[in-house]
């Protein structure tokens, strides 16, 4: 799954928020 923000390949699909930009 990617950050709809800035495109970061989040490490896990049921992320609350981005761990690069924190959206």
């Amino acid at each position: 799954m990617k950050c709809p923000f800035c495109g970061a390949e989040l490490e896990s699909p049921d992320q609350k928020f981005c761990q690069f930009c924190g959206a």
